[in-house]
């Protein structure tokens, strides 16, 4: 396998594994982004859904006593929120077991919805009977005391039963309005010490116990509902007692405005009754079922959600463990095939390099023996064969040497010869040379001699006997 093969497959290998954990990488942040999407919201609108019921239960209590509109606006606006809310968590319901639980939520919510409505009417009517009824005792009481207190005359004999009876009244129209209030606003049932000192009193009766003895010692019997019912009756005693008392005008026409007030107030104060019992029993019956809704989104609902979270942790571990698996393989795989790649390429290389550094040191007989196939398999028969030349270069180059050494001998003899032959010629120019000047000499006499022979010729007219053509020469 060529090099660029090894290293494309290798490439390819850490790739593909990269791929394999970046596609399960992508797997987990699907998973993460699921539950940012949709168990989140659905945790949180359900939370939002939990604390908005019971605020609106809060709501409708508060309203119930105080009659504020404030409570009445809170109320419909946490009914406005649960609304909300419910129908984002129904956006993620995807399940048969969701849809089953958002449904019986659903129709329970509609009932609760009713009776929140119905006990905000009830309350409102109540409101309205408390007001009917605090403003006819008022004015009953005004006309106690303004229409019949401040006109009697102290010379009337019946005064002192009329005081006493009209006090009575007057006691008992305030213990109304006391119990009234007590019965709407605090507390239905009085609730007493123990009152041990009157174990005695009922010691031949075993059954009863402390709070029974203190409630039959109390000035005030049973509750506060039964107390009113008895202030109503003491007020139609005693005035009955004050009306058969002999009366002026002006009583007759005060005693017709009183029976007219006390009249519309006792029909206030029991419709006030009526309304609260009504109230009371439908708050049990909201707060019931919005304790059932409570349960179906803490036991149902947001069981649910817990199983969701559940499946995506159990899921998110398998993924975490598939994908340090894969991580840990790819490693272990990426060092082997690293590993295994750069011993295929390098060691090929060092015994190269080895076998470059000892031919560079002279050792031309030095091979490099190794088995591989591809570009370092060319490469080594290169390598080989460079070698190869390289000796038979050296080779020649010794041979050529040799001859070189044959051919300086050679020439060495030869200059030595060159030497003694030009020794002897030398010699023989230094002989010629002296001839030459022996012979130059005479020659030059010579031609002197013509010339002045010449020159006698023509003193005496006779032609020249010798041709001069230039110094040396003769024609």
């Amino acid at each position: 396998m060529t090099i660029k093969r090894r290293l494309n497959f290798g490439f390819f290998s850490v790739s593909l594994l990269i791929a394999i954990v970046g596609c399960f990488s992508l797997i987990l942040s699907r998973q993460v982004s699921t539950f940012r999407r949709v168990i989140v919201p659905m945790e949180e609108s359900l939370r939002e859904i939990e604390v908005s019921i019971w605020e609106m239960l809060q709501a409708v209590d508060s309203f119930r006593f105080s009659g504020h509109d404030y409570y009445s606006v809170l109320y419909d606006k946490q009914i406005k929120n649960i609304d909300v809310s419910f129908l984002q968590y129904k956006t993620f319901v995807d399940t048969e077991k969701e849809s089953l639980y958002a449904k019986e939520f659903e129709d329970l919510f509609k009932e609760v919805k009713v009776s929140g409505s119905r006990l905000i009417e009830l309350a409102r009517n109540q409101k309205k009977s408390e007001e009917e009824f605090f403003v006819n005792v008022d004015e009953a009481d005004d006309v106690i005391d303004f229409a019949l207190q401040t006109k009697w005359q102290d010379d009337d004999p019946n005064i002192l039963k009329k005081e006493q009876a009209v006090r009575e009244v007057e006691v008992s129209i305030w213990e109304a309005i006391h119990a009234a209030q007590q019965y709407t606003g605090l507390a239905g049932i009085i609730v007493r010490g123990g009152q041990e000192y009157l174990e005695d009193r009922f010691s031949s009766d075993r059954k009863k116990n402390a709070e029974e003895a203190g409630a039959a010692a109390s000035l005030v019997k049973g509750d506060f509902k039964d107390l009113m019912e008895s202030q109503f009756n003491d007020v139609e005693k005693y005035w009955s007692q004050y009306k058969s008392l002999p009366h002026d005008e002006f009583e007759e026409l005060a005693i017709s405005k009183f029976d007219s007030f006390w009249k519309k107030a006792m029909l206030a104060g029991k419709d006030v009754i009526h309304f609260h019992d009504l109230v009371l029993a439908e708050f049990n019956v909201l707060y019931e079922k919005i304790s059932s809704l409570d349960d179906i989104l803490d036991f149902k609902m947001q069981q649910l959600v817990k199983i969701r979270v559940e499946k995506e942790d159990i899921l998110a571990d398998r993924i975490k463990r598939v994908v340090f698996m894969i991580v840990l393989f790819s490693f272990i795989i990426s060092v082997f095939m690293g590993i295994g790649i750069s011993r295929s390429i390098a060691v090929p290389i060092m015994k190269l390099r080895d076998s470059a550094l000892e031919i560079g040191n002279g050792k031309l007989d030095v091979r490099a023996d190794i088995r591989a196939k591809g570009e370092i398999g060319f490469l080594v028969t290169a390598f080989n064969d460079m070698v190869d030349q390289l000796s038979a270069g050296e080779q020649q180059i010794r041979a050529r040497e040799q001859q070189l050494k044959a051919y300086n001998e050679q020439l060495k003899a030869n200059e030595q010869s060159l030497i003694k032959a030009q020794n002897e010629l030398e010699m023989k120019i230094r002989d010629l040379e002296l001839y030459k000047e022996i012979t130059v000499g005479r020659e030059l006499k010579m031609i002197t001699l013509k010339r002045e022979i010449n020159a006698i010729l023509k003193e005496f007219g006779r032609e020249p006997k010798y041709d001069i053509i230039s110094e040396g020469d003769e024609v």
